[in-house]
Parts: structure tokens; C-alpha cells; sequence
């Protein structure tokens, strides 16, 4: 699709080549005494009403066009429609695209100072008649702004218009001797729609005048079409990010991962580290940031509504927010001591299921005693006071709720210590269960 999308936009530019690499275009002398139709589109041929209305709406139609729709358009007019597409499609001013892609300004063609005209010559979408003079009232034909619009996708939006047939596979009258400039233009216009020929199945008329009429459905169409490639672009610059960014993740874990990342429950500093243990510090913050996700609401307005009283001095070793929230909550209870020990890491997987346990109940006011497991479910539990009783409720309700899934044998989904990766994963398994 992407290629589809360049080849439109190339044949558009090579329309625009085709002419005689200059692009003037003098604006049609302003008719004196005479009033503005009432409808803009008086006079427009009835196929092109439609792209001309939504031309006009985005904005990239000249005052000047309108009312004069049959009329040949002229290279100055043509260049003042590309700098209003350019400006329509980047919602920046040319000034300002100029001095983001180093494009010089300075430079003016001789016989016009049109700034419009310049922005063409520095951004090398056109050279003029001989990289000299624009020739502002000369003859626009097909070819030429078919040249410019694949010149604006490849120059100033960057695409690659290679991969799109050449105009001579399409069209019988282009002379790749005298058209070779936009032979790949003209096809990559023809092969995304931007034009389909002229009067008959294989030839394209390069030659002849271009009316504002087609010069305004020329535009939308390349405005449709450079629009939908950017999108695409987007998608394929925000997919690779993720890529990037659940890189070094087991393999099995990435989709999951890549999801709980796109969901903003996964704090910035564990992509990278997906196989690192979880720290008590990165558990907290993972945790409160799934919570807000689901409730929509801070952990201070939680706190309000819940009656928590967060006292900020609850842990003598930290002053993590996420941390006293959790501990008022009543899931995190520190060490006893005053200590949150926030580098330390979790330790165990089954600690981690009565944590998520706590939060359920506390929190969300969910009702995790119901279903424990029977004695003997799970396998190597931990030796601190309790264990087995908090382990089979815990564990009980995070495998009843689609959260854990745990071996024949009874052991821990992922068995060993508690990485990032399984911290992500297990979050949003909550998340989907709390969301319903």
C-alpha cells in the first residue's frame, strides 16, 4: 500500500517534470467589475465538482481559480496551489518547512519574486525554464505538474517513488527522449490514481494545457494520496518503536508486552530491561500506573474516595508516591520496620500473586476468598509464615480470574524469580480482568 501511495504521488510530479522543468505559474489577471459566482463551482465540469468542493474546503485552491475553471492554469498559479498543498498536508508554513529541511530561500528566480516560485527552486520541485528564469506566464502542461508532485513527495515528504511502473509502461506518447525527467513520475501518478491518462486507454497528452479545473483535481488527489501514506509511514515509525522497545523480551512475550506498552501500564525504564528481576520500586510504579489505567482516576482521588490516608513518611527509605499510596491501600506492608527496601527484588512469584490478590480486594473491592485452591496446588512454596494458606488464596483467585497459569506439576507460569517481562504480562491480565 505504502508503494502504491509514493507511485501516486510520484506520477504526479512527473506531470510537473514533463513540462519543461520550469514551473511558473502567473495568476490569471483578476476580472474587473465582475462579481463572484454565487456557487464556487459554477462552470466546473460536472466530474470534477466533488474533488474541487473538497479542495476548497481544505483550502488549497487559489481565490483567483475560482469562477475561471476552463481556463489554462498558469505556472505561477500552479506554484502557489503546491506551496497551499504543502502547507495544507504539513500544517506549517513553507518558511518554516524551509528552515527545517535546510531548503535556501535566497535564491529567486530572475524574472519573478515570488515566494511561492522560490520555495519550488529550493526545494528542487522545479528549475524553471533553465534553472534561471520561472517563466511565471508560460504554458503548464500535464507532464509539468505531474513532475512537481512527485518531486514534493520525493524532496520535501521524503518518500521513495522507486518500485512504481514508468510512465512508458503505461502511456504510448511519452517519449522517454524527450520525457525521461518524469517517466517515473507519470507512472507512479498513474499507478496511485492521481491521473489515469488523457482521452483514451494509453496515452497521457503530456503536452497539452493543464485547466485549473484538473490542476485542482490533480491536487486533491495528491493531497489524498500523500495524506495516506504519511498514515501509513506513522503506523510503520510507531510499530518499529515498539519493536525496538520490547526488544530483548522472550519471543512468546513480545505481542503481550507490546500491548501493556501501547496501554501506558508499563513503566518507561523497564523496556530494555524485560529480564531484569523486578524491584520493589518498578512493582509500585507498574502497579499504581495499571490501577489509574483502569479507574480512569489518580491515586489521589482513589485514595479520597477509598479513605486511604497516605502517609508520605510511611517508608524511611524511599518517598515514592506509588509506594505510600500502596501501603495505605493495604497491599504493600513494607518491611516492618520502616523500610521499603525499593531495589530489592520481589523474590518470588508467589508473593507477587498475593500482592495482585490485595490489590483486587482492597482496591477494587473485589471479592478474593471465594475461590482458593485446594492444599498442595502449588508446588515449592516460599517458608515464611503463612505462606501456603496466602499462596492457595492468592494463587487460587489469580489463576480463577485468568491472571496465572500454573503447571500440572503446580509450578509458577514462568518459575525462578520475577522478571519485568512477567510483571508486564501479569498486569495486563489484571487489567483486562478488572476492565471486564
Amino acid at each position: 500500500m505504502k508503494k502504491r501511495l509514493l507511485s501516486v504521488i510520484l506520477t504526479v510530479a512527473m506531470i510537473l517534470t514533463v513540462l519543461p522543468a520550469f514551473i511558473a505559474i502567473a495568476a490569471p489577471p483578476a476580472a474587473e467589475d465582475s462579481a463572484a459566482p454565487s456557487d464556487p463551482l459554477d462552470g466546473a465540469h460536472s466530474s470534477l465538482v466533488a474533488e474541487l468542493a473538497q479542495a476548497l474546503d481544505i483550502g488549497f485552491i487559489p481565490d483567483s481559480m475560482i469562477g475561471s475553471w476552463t481556463e489554462p492554469t498558469s505556472r505561477l498559479l500552479a506554484a502557489e496551489m503546491i506551496v497551499m498543498l504543502t502547507e495544507a498536508i504539513t500544517d506549517k508554513s513553507i518558511d518554516d518547512i524551509a528552515d527545517e529541511k535546510n531548503f535556501d530561500m535566497s535564491d529567486e528566480f530572475s524574472d519573478t519574486g515570488s515566494k511561492a516560485a522560490t520555495f519550488l527552486k529550493a526545494a528542487r520541485i522545479s528549475n524553471g525554464v533553465d534553472g534561471v528564469r520561472y517563466d511565471p506566464d508560460g504554458k503548464f502542461t500535464r507532464v509539468m505538474m505531474v513532475t512537481m508532485l512527485g518531486r514534493l513527495a520525493e524532496y520535501v515528504f521524503d518518500f521513495d517513488l522507486s518500485g512504481y511502473r514508468l510512465g512508458t509502461e503505461v502511456f504510448s506518447d511519452l517519449p522517454a527522449a524527450v520525457y525521461g525527467y518524469a517517466n517515473q513520475y507519470v507512472g507512479w501518478a498513474f499507478d496511485t490514481g492521481i491521473t489515469l491518462g488523457s482521452g483514451g486507454q494509453d496515452t497521457f497528452a503530456p503536452g497539452d494545457d493543464l485547466t485549473n479545473q484538473a490542476t485542482g483535481a490533480f491536487t486533491f488527489r495528491a493531497y489524498a494520496v500523500i495524506m495516506e501514506a504519511l498514515e501509513l509511514l506513522d503506523e510503520e515509525d510507531s510499530d518499529g518503536s515498539v519493536d525496538a522497545m520490547v526488544e530483548g523480551a522472550d519471543d512468546p512475550l513480545k505481542e503481550e508486552l507490546a500491548k501493556a506498552l501501547e496501554l501506558g501500564i508499563v513503566p518507561d525504564d523497564v523496556s530494555g530491561n524485560w529480564t531484569r528481576q523486578t524491584s520493589n520500586n518498578i512493582f509500585a510504579e507498574a502497579l499504581v500506573a495499571m490501577i489509574e489505567a483502569v479507574s480512569g482516576k489518580t491515586i489521589a482521588e482513589i485514595a479520597e474516595e477509598n479513605g486511604f490516608e497516605i502517609d508520605t513518611d510511611a517508608f524511611r527509605d524511599t518517598d515514592s508516591e506509588a509506594a505510600s499510596f500502596l501501603h495505605a491501600a493495604g497491599v504493600v506492608l513494607g518491611r516492618g520496620d520502616g523500610r521499603f527496601n525499593p531495589d530489592d527484588s520481589i523474590g518470588e512469584h508467589h508473593m507477587l500473586y498475593v500482592l495482585l490478590q490485595r490489590t483486587a480486594g482492597n482496591i477494587f473491592g473485589i471479592d478474593v476468598t471465594a475461590e482458593p485452591v485446594p492444599a498442595g496446588t502449588f508446588a515449592n512454596i516460599p517458608a515464611w509464615p503463612g505462606a501456603e494458606d496466602q499462596i492457595n488464596l492468592a494463587g487460587g483467585w489469580a489463576v480463577n480470574a485468568g491472571i496465572l497459569r500454573i503447571s500440572a506439576a503446580g509450578d509458577p507460569e514462568f518459575g525462578g524469580v520475577v522478571q519485568n517481562q512477567h510483571l508486564a504480562l501479569y498486569l495486563l491480565r489484571m487489567y483486562e480482568y478488572l476492565r471486564g
